[in-house]
């Protein structure tokens, strides 16, 4: 696991229960996450009560990386079922999607760096310039109505 824990008697818990399976890096330099994101086959991310899409989801799928995620993150909004990855609601069905993804890992790959790539700083400014646009047109529309009312009284 790699990442620092906010709650440090959390992450003693778990690493004196889980040490023998799983190693906890603690904070480690983008160098070395680049590093680890490059090698995976799989991103499990569990939290609670977590909004926002969560960095870690993003820069997984970034590196084609598909992700696993429980209901309680914001990431779950990132996922197309089946497709990029999961939203679980326990670590038993953890475990059975991270089978399925091992045994079709490019079609889960390339469908989260296509994930990735919709949501690029390019994609959101173009979707930002077309929001905007429809806002000047309904303004607009809206002053034609009432400029049409006040010529019509």
């Amino acid at each position: 696991m790699a990442g620092h824990w906010a709650i440090k008697d959390t992450m003693d818990e778990f690493i004196s229960k889980y040490s023998k399976y799983v190693e906890v890096t603690g904070k480690i330099s983008e160098k070395e996450l680049n590093e680890l994101y490059s090698k995976a086959s799989v991103l499990v991310r569990f939290g609670f009560d977590e909004r926002g899409p969560g960095m870690g989801v993003l820069e997984a799928m970034g590196y084609g990386v598909p992700a696993i995620v429980n209901e309680g993150l914001g990431s779950k909004e990132l996922i197309r079922q089946g497709e990029n990855g999961f939203v679980v609601k326990d670590v038993d069905e953890a475990v059975d999607r991270i089978n399925e993804i091992l045994e079709n890992p490019y079609r889960f790959s390339k469908n989260a760096w296509e994930t990735s790539k919709q949501l690029s700083w390019e994609n959101h400014k173009k979707v930002d310039r077309i929001i905007y646009m429809i806002n000047c047109f309904n303004k607009a529309s809206l002053f034609n109505e009432n400029y049409s009312s006040f010529l019509k009284n």
